[in-house]
């Protein structure tokens, strides 16, 4: 099967600048993803939408067309972007989770990564605020069922403007946590579509 995996901003867009501009958003995204890609591409086919080196922007058209199968690309099975969440109150901190409205597959991988963070954090050094799984009706672009094809889901690994959520989320073992949650998610779920559950 094949998943498009999404480090979301990049290029000239940053996405969230934390602790002072010394950390970019844009950085810990594709942390995460090249290390669950490492943990998942013995089994499953798994595409970047960028990489480190890539300093040209990937536009969110661009990235829902390779995962739409459009410019030569493979339609893909699934398709998921990681991001950083930030707010203006540095109190705000948690876990969330968005799918396509409506899509049954992949409101069933959110439940089922919203379950696999929340079982991690029991035993992590972090304990996360799990805040919620909601559905996109349009509101994220990567997730607008007018633009994309296959079942969508976009995580929020946590806020980085918040001090203790910003330690975890930059250290070695929290990205190792959350990228063999996430890439647990990835096969658990596989594993049921390719039996047929969706």
């Amino acid at each position: 099967m094949e998943l498009i995996l999404d480090p979301g901003h990049g290029g000239p867009d940053p996405g969230a600048v934390y602790a002072g501009g010394t950390v970019k958003e844009e950085y810990l995204n594709l942390v995460i993803c090249n290390r669950v890609k490492s943990l998942i591409e013995n089994y499953h086919r798994v595409l970047l939408t960028r990489y480190w080196g890539k300093k040209e922007e990937t536009s969110l058209a661009d990235r829902v067309k390779m995962a739409n199968g459009i410019n030569g690309y493979m339609k893909a099975d699934f398709f998921l972007s990681v991001h950083h969440n930030s707010f203006s109150d540095s109190n705000v901190k948690g876990f969330e989770v968005f799918y396509t409205a409506g899509n049954k597959n992949a409101a069933g991988f959110a439940a089922r990564m919203y379950y696999n963070i929340n079982k991690i954090s029991q035993t992590a050094d972090y304990k996360y605020n799990m805040r919620e799984i909601k559905g996109s009706a349009g509101g994220l672009y990567v997730l607008n069922d007018f633009y994309i094809t296959v079942p969508a889901v976009l995580i929020e690994l946590g806020f980085g403007t918040n001090a203790e959520e910003l330690a975890w989320l930059t250290c070695a073992t929290g990205q190792i946590t959350l990228s063999y949650a996430i890439a647990r998610t990835v096969l658990e779920h596989f594993w049921e579509m390719q039996k047929g559950t969706f």
